[in-house]
């Protein structure tokens, strides 16, 4: 879907991130493996039915890390992206909201190529929230870039 710059959907996208922020209870960002982590052609050729992800890192935000994520939401320059990158989505984090112990809306985040789904809006992305949403995840002490199959494999911490 292309979008010009002006068309006002990254700013559309930022006011809906931001009172979503404002109207959850709680906010859990995870670190977890997909159903493609533990592929593999000779043992594993399809993805496992039922697959549960492993949890790495679970963090819930303080009140002082949802102050200063809504800050640098509504800093983030509104300019959406011209188009989806052209990469296999493989979203390795997740931020659900929570309003009481009712899930919200859940954004999934694949930092390889910077490509966010979340179902709490349908305008389109800006660009530069990808970098607010690795500061969110460095912040929790999770990693943006890790071997993700050799983690879900049990080879690496």
């Amino acid at each position: 879907m292309d979008q010009s710059p002006d068309s006002g959907e990254g700013a559309l996208y930022i006011e809906a991130l931001a009172s979503a922020v404002q109207k959850s209870d709680r906010i859990v960002i995870t670190e977890h493996s997909i159903g493609y982590d533990v592929l593999d052609e000779k043992t594993q050729p399809q993805l496992p039915v039922g697959y549960v992800p492993i949890i790495y890192a679970e963090h819930a935000l303080t009140n002082s890390e949802r102050s200063t994520f809504l800050v640098m939401i509504r800093a983030t320059a509104p300019k959406p992206e011209a188009a989806e990158p052209a990469c296999i989505f493989e979203p390795h984090h997740t931020i659900s909201f929570y309003s009481g112990k009712v899930k919200t809306s859940t954004m999934q985040i694949c930092y390889q190529c910077g490509q966010v789904e979340w179902d709490g809006t349908n305008k389109q992305r800006p660009w530069a929230l990808i970098s607010t949403l690795k500061w969110l995840a460095a912040s929790a002490g999770m990693k943006a870039d890790r071997d993700w199959i050799a983690l879900a494999k049990g080879g690496v911490k």
